[in-house]
């Protein structure tokens, strides 16, 4: 998926996905980070929304397993979780 065929507006619709603990990980985070991404990242992001719901859960609670093309996007995701401050864009 392309990251110019991948709005913010589409982002934050497939965040949603109807396991609350996973969307309060995935909406708050392409609500408040997603424009700020790089390219490579939103491309990114889109494919970590197609990989099932407990895998997802798995690696932002647990770390474990994560693939080493989403290790960047799962940890932008897990600091924007536990910052108080927003989106790090220099990570």
């Amino acid at each position: 998926m392309s990251s110019s065929a991948f709005s913010r507006n589409q982002a934050i619709w497939r965040s949603r996905r109807g396991l609350l603990e996973l969307d309060l990980y995935l909406t708050p985070f392409a609500q408040a980070c997603f424009d700020k991404l790089p390219a490579d990242l939103k491309t990114v992001y889109g494919e970590i929304l197609e990989c099932e719901d407990p895998e997802i859960l798995g690696w932002l609670k647990d770390g474990t397993d994560v693939p080493s093309e989403y290790v960047s996007i799962v940890a932008k995701i897990t600091d924007f979780a536990r910052s108080s401050t927003g989106c790090d864009s220099s990570n």
